[in-house]
């Protein structure tokens, strides 16, 4: 039987957490340490989260970008996201002193 795409979306879905996940631990680990699942919790009230989960990739890496400005952010990474300032355009560091 052919793929829905239903089935598409969702397996596009599950290659962007599997891309994503690497990349925002990595990050987060730069800035917090060992103490980086700690402050991903803080996102969802400190309650354990499930890392796999596309929500909560998208989460803690959106909360921690607009907090900290995400090293590799650019002003044109953010306004293609929806943020339209200018919080990230100068990062220093793992995260960017803003």
């Amino acid at each position: 039987m052919a793929k829905t795409n239903r089935d598409r979306v969702g397996e596009a879905l599950e290659l962007l957490t599997r891309g994503l996940l690497p990349f925002v631990e990595r990050e987060m680990r730069a800035v917090h340490g060992d103490k980086w699942e700690t402050v991903a919790r803080q996102s969802f009230g400190g309650k354990k989260v499930n890392r796999s989960d596309l929500h909560t990739v998208l989460t803690v890496m959106w909360d921690q970008s607009v907090e900290h400005g995400l090293q590799e952010c650019t002003r044109a990474r953010r306004s293609e996201s929806g943020e339209r300032t200018t919080r990230c355009s100068q990062p220093v560091g793992a995260y960017g002193e803003l």
